[in-house]
């Protein structure tokens, strides 16, 4: 691209902007007032079907109970798409900004005749049954402390960061706070470069209508006014179970100075919050187990990292193995199919080198 693009001006076109910093990169908001959503996980590996069964006995034991969905399933399956700018322009992805749209299946993959669908036609003529996520990464200190970086601020001398961790923060958003905030993610990075290029100059790749036989899914209206083309480069269909149990945490957000709740038993002090374990197998043949608590502060975060160490340590225990560095799905994706691009998010910081 030349010089003589205008800048990202248009009113329509204009978005928050991210600063420098994780917690002003996510405190876009729409009209409607969302509740924080800070995600820390870590995965571990499934080997085979014997390291499953023992896993979910040990679950049984730990007290986790397996969860259903709203037809009794005990799985479910769905598509991620995954989203950046065209080659070499992943500005998202590098750093740790994973925009996607998650699409739940709920057909059985076969038509009323009984013919699979699974075929050329991928999910064409499907009603649309998916929601616009991003997931913007951060990187919490290995001590005690609770500061923490994102993105391509990720060094080890800055923010902590240590290639042997393998325990994920993240915070997400859905819908329109979502879309917002990919964008503004898009403009701020040309911004930042003092590039004279502009994002609706990348359009090498966009167009297709199908990956992998499937349909795309249709861009959100909010990319295409700007004249932003953003392409898939991963597709990935996951069939996942999940396993969940309630775990009691101290509630140190009551400040209002009264003695009223002193007589209460001692979990009127407590919080209860969701553990979940997600055992998910892919169409690629990758299987891998995660263990995910959500929480809405910041001051939560460390003690939910002792609760997931913890269950981590029991499960690993219980398969009788070392905890090895285990592949994330999107990771193995894209080792096997964007070697190009998976080396550009380890040079950003966003992947680890493998």
């Amino acid at each position: 691209p030349d010089g003589s693009s205008l800048p990202l001006s248009s009113s329509s076109c204009l978005y928050p902007s991210p600063s420098s910093s994780s917690s002003a990169l996510r405190s876009t908001s729409t009209n409607t007032q969302t509740e924080r959503c800070i995600e820390i996980e870590e995965k571990f590996t499934i080997a085979n079907e014997i390291d499953l069964s023992t896993l979910e006995h040990t679950l049984k034991q730990l007290g986790f109970t397996k969860k259903y969905d709203n037809n009794n399933s005990k799985e479910i399956e769905f598509m991620d798409w995954y989203f950046d700018l065209p080659e070499p322009n992943w500005v998202l992805s590098t750093t740790d900004n994973w925009f996607r749209y998650r699409e739940l299946l709920v057909s059985d993959n076969s038509d009323k005749n009984g013919n699979s669908n699974d075929d050329v036609d991928g999910n064409e003529g499907d009603e649309p049954n998916g929601v616009w996520q991003i997931k913007c990464g951060r990187v919490i200190l290995p001590d005690n402390n609770n500061n923490s970086c994102s993105g391509n601020n990720k060094n080890e001398n800055d923010c902590g960061y240590t290639s042997q961790s393998s325990l994920s923060v993240y915070e997400e958003f859905e819908g329109n706070e979502a879309i917002d905030l990919a964008m503004s993610i898009i403009q701020k990075s040309y911004m930042d470069k003092n590039r004279n290029d502009d994002p609706r100059d990348d359009h090498d790749g966009g167009g297709e209508e199908f990956m992998d036989g499937y349909r795309i899914p249709k861009l959100p209206d909010k990319s295409i006014e700007c004249g932003i083309v953003l392409v898939p480069f991963a597709r990935i269909k996951t069939t996942r179970s999940s396993w969940k149990m309630e775990v009691k945490t101290e509630d140190n957000g009551n400040d209002n100075g009264d003695n009223d709740n002193q007589n209460n038993n001692n979990d009127s002090t407590k919080q209860s919050k969701q553990l979940t374990v997600d055992i998910d197998a892919t169409d690629f043949g990758h299987m891998v187990g995660e263990v995910e608590q959500v929480v809405n502060r910041e001051e939560d975060v460390s003690a939910s990292k002792e609760h997931i160490k913890e269950i981590i340590s029991q499960i690993i225990g219980g398969q009788g193995s070392d905890h090895t560095p285990v592949l994330g799905k999107l990771e193995l994706y894209m080792i096997r199919n964007r070697k190009k691009h998976f080396d550009a998010c380890v040079k950003g910081g966003s992947m680890k080198e493998r």
